[in-house]
């Protein structure tokens, strides 16, 4: 494989950015607001249970799909088709969240952003060792923590700001907070596609 430029190597691990921003986003600004809304006598069960179920939701999706991911044929390559259905599954899920009236649709709805994510992280995590040569994989590496680092304290600092304003906006506080992320999602597929599209696996090159 060539060396890849920049751009393809942000193109690669961008995902990592807007992964990350979604559980900052999540915890603990919109989920503990949901909580305390919703089940103020049973917080710390609820963010516990909640925290745990999803766990193991994103303990069994994300190897399954990458399994899936690796035997895909399409025009858009082996992963691509997974991390978009994965991101209109988070969208959907933390407009959910957002909305939810009672606290089990909280909860449903981390289960889904849990297994769209999953969906998601699992097939980009391989497109390193897929695009990626040998001798630049530490490079994306540290390209990848650093995205870790500034997508924990984005989505932290913005989801907080934007929670704290529920007290003016309403519930366009928790709506305005769950986009950033959702937005985010959708311009790192983008910048994906662009920048580190595979080619389509042929029937002779499936494992």
């Amino acid at each position: 494989m060539k060396r890849l430029p920049i751009f393809r190597l942000l193109a690669v691990t961008v995902f990592s950015f807007a992964i990350t921003m979604i559980s900052n986003t999540l915890e603990p600004a919109v989920l503990g607001h949901k909580v305390l809304e919703l089940v103020p006598g049973q917080r710390n069960t609820a963010l516990g249970f909640t925290t745990f179920a999803g766990l193991v939701v994103a303990i069994l999706v994300q190897p399954i799909v990458g399994v899936f991911s690796d035997r895909t044929r399409s025009r858009w390559g082996r992963r691509l088709p997974y991390c978009a259905a994965g991101i209109i599954l988070v969208a959907f899920s933390l407009y959910m969240i957002a909305l939810a009236p009672v606290f089990g649709l909280v909860v449903a709805g981390v289960l889904l952003v849990q297994l769209g994510s999953n969906t998601v992280q699992g097939p980009w995590q391989a497109l390193i060792p897929d695009l990626v040569p040998e001798e630049q994989r530490g490079q994306a590496s540290g390209l990848k923590a650093m995205l870790d680092i500034l997508g924990f304290v984005v989505g932290r600092l913005i989801a907080g700001l934007l929670v704290s304003r529920y007290s003016v906006w309403g519930e366009a506080a928790i709506i305005a907070a769950v986009t950033v992320p959702v937005v985010t999602l959708i311009v790192a597929l983008i910048i994906t596609a662009l920048g580190a599209r595979e080619k389509p696996l042929s029937a002779s090159a499936m494992p």
